[in-house]
């Protein structure tokens, strides 16, 4: 993995060196092995790069083609670059190098944007055409690589991370407050808004082309999008033996660097097959387990504690295993590194996922994670009552309900008060919609709305988690990688029937997430019952321990650890109307609901994290 930034003057005054400095100076934390640029009259690029493919200088970069009209710099791993290198070598072209990027390089000047179609991987990459004046921004299908942009009327400039942008000296923009609506609606952010005005992020799937002659212009095109559309063609014995093979060839094709690979491993179903097929392939991987202080916590909350269950896995397929144990101080210690690094709030908890990452940072280079299984399987079988209990009049109508996890209103003015001219046109129904644009279906049946549901997630709960992921293992130059998120095994989920993921004859409960930690029994009824191929899997392979357990997210017991020894730090931010976040937000009727929660009538530990995030955030802006 890597960071890169570059910069256009649209005024085509020379870049100053130190522009370029600064970028990598930001980014180092993204790749602390070399730090390059390119500097050109009114176009830089600069690059820092975490060597993981031929360590040698060959594979620093901007890279340039021998002609040096195109110039790379690229953030990702092209998994399959071998295949597509044998290919353009058949065409006659030399490589000095055996990294991706040359590949990626040499590929676009072979096929243009039409390269990217054979790109299985992930990846935020940058191509400047000198005889055109252009710069290409190109993000993967799924998001796993963010890529921000920014123009005004002397740059255009655009980052891995935001801070690369809002740090220069040419950033004049201030906060974007529909964001904050998006975020305290959703507990996410689902439009390509940042916190800050007209600093955007690239949508997966598309490419952004930036022409800089005398009319400077940005255009964006998609080229890729999720379409679930089932199909039956073999029976389910057939379609478990297809996956069963597409993910051993996943973990294969992404276990291959030079350096170490190791895995995250929580005990649950998608960690324990990633375990189980690298270890067939390697011995004594490295796994990374994070584990919970249980002190004063209730039953439910218990459960969050994934010790035992990574335990048993490790010893079986007999792994080098490595722990962490996390506490309620945990989260006030790590806050304002880990809000620095986020730049902008996302869906959950995710201080865990921090310490997790900084233990793996500490003994290897590259760690495998099981992200994407639940979205693109079905594995959240609450959430999906909503397909069941609903028509094809009600559906989106109900969905929207469901999704405004932290606050409920009429209208933005009522909760964001403080900057009520700002938010009072916008409708966050709207922005729900907006994700349904481009899709391509109806919800004429249990089977369209569930898809409808599956498209939703991936597009935005996914996309979240992704953003997260890459800022957390980056913190700590750490690369991630995505077996679940391979191309063929997304394009396989595309296709798989539905009776594979969900069991749609079994009852499907809406969980409510405000509601008492302590109602046990609902949450338990709910969370076993999807990703049903995978289960099938797992049973054969793990046992059926794993393969029946509940799913349950990495969340850490937040519901007791807030009214504990988190809560003089909670308290004073909400009471303390000088708190960034009440620049914003209504801060009476925020102290209204943090109420709820410090006398036991909801659960709002969702809002709780969200309040203390955003403020964070806010400081360091």
């Amino acid at each position: 993995m890597c960071g890169i930034a570059g910069i256009v003057n649209l005024k085509f005054e020379k870049i100053n060196q130190s522009d370029l400095d600064l970028f990598n100076e930001l980014l180092t934390h993204r790749g602390p092995d070399n730090k390059g640029f390119y500097n050109n009259n009114n176009v830089g690029l600069s690059h820092t790069r975490l060597s993981i493919l031929d360590l040698s200088v060959n594979g620093n970069q901007p890279m340039q083609t021998k002609d040096k009209r195109y110039v790379i710099s690229y953030n990702g791993e092209i998994y399959n670059f071998r295949e597509i290198r044998s290919e353009l070598e058949s065409k006659g072209y030399k490589f000095s190098s055996n990294t991706d990027t040359e590949v990626i390089l040499y590929a676009w000047q072979e096929w243009g944007k039409e390269s990217v179609n054979f790109f299985n991987g992930m990846f935020a990459i940058s191509i400047l055409d000198n005889s055109k004046n252009e710069i290409y921004l190109i993000r993967d299908r799924y998001g796993i690589k963010p890529i921000y942009y920014y123009m005004n009327s002397s740059v255009f400039i655009f980052a891995s991370e935001q801070k690369a942008i809002t740090k220069s000296k040419y950033f004049n923009s201030g906060l974007n407050y529909q964001s904050f609506v998006e975020y305290f609606t959703f507990q996410n952010i689902f439009s390509n808004n940042t916190l800050y005005d007209n600093v955007k992020i690239l949508n997966p799937g598309c490419i952004l082309k930036f022409e800089f002659n005398d009319n400077p212009k940005i255009t964006i095109s998609s080229y890729w999008d999720f379409e679930f559309n089932p199909e039956n063609k073999k029976d389910n014995a057939e379609y478990g033996e297809e996956l069963e093979n597409l993910i051993e060839q996943s973990i294969l094709l992404q276990s291959k660097a030079d350096v170490e690979v190791g895995s995250y491993l929580s005990g649950g179903i998608d960690t324990s097959l990633i375990v189980y097929y690298l270890s067939k392939h390697q011995k004594n991987i490295k796994t990374f387990t994070c584990g919970f202080d249980m002190t004063d916590v209730s039953n439910l909350e218990l459960m969050f504690d994934e010790r035992k269950a990574a335990s048993i896995i490790s010893k079986k397929f007999n792994t080098n295993p490595h722990e962490i144990i996390i506490d309620s101080t945990s989260m006030l210690k790590c806050l304002e590194k880990l809000c620095y690094h986020l730049e902008e709030p996302r869906v959950g908890q995710s201080y865990p996922n921090y310490y997790i990452s900084s233990l793996a940072s500490k003994n290897l280079k590259v760690v495998m994670s099981g992200v994407g299984a639940d979205e693109i399987f079905g594995g959240y079988p609450w959430r999906y009552n909503i397909a069941k209990s609903n028509s094809e009049n009600t559906f989106l109508d109900s969905y929207y309900n469901s999704w405004q996890r932290l606050l409920k209103f009429d209208s933005p003015s009522e909760y964001f008060s403080p900057v009520k001219n700002e938010v009072s046109q916008i409708s966050t129904k709207d922005i729900f919609l907006n994700v349904f644009k481009k899709y391509n279906d109806n919800f004429g049946s249990f089977e369209k709305r569930f898809n409808a549901c599956l498209y939703f997630e991936a597009k935005t709960f996914m996309h979240g988690l992704l953003v997260n992921e890459d800022k957390i293992s980056m913190a700590h130059s750490l690369e991630t990688r995505l077996p679940y998120l391979d191309n063929n095994i997304v394009d396989f989920a595309l296709k798989c029937p539905i009776n594979l993921k969900i069991d749609k004859t079994r009852e499907i409960k809406h969980l409510d997430e405000n509601i008492s930690i302590n109602k046990k029994s609902d949450y338990l009824s709910n969370n076993n019952n999807g990703k049903i191929i995978l289960r099938n899997i797992a049973k054969k392979f793990i046992g059926s321990e794993v393969a029946t357990a509940r799913k349950q997210g990495f969340s850490s017991p937040d519901s007791n650890w807030f009214k504990n020894n988190n809560s003089k730090y909670i308290q004073d931010i909400i009471n303390n109307p000088k708190s960034p976040i009440f620049n914003i937000i209504d801060q009476k009727k925020i102290k209204k609901e943090v109420e709820l929660h410090f006398n036991n009538k909801a659960n709002k530990r969702l809002l709780i994290w969200s309040l203390i995030n955003a403020n964070a955030i806010l400081k360091n802006i």
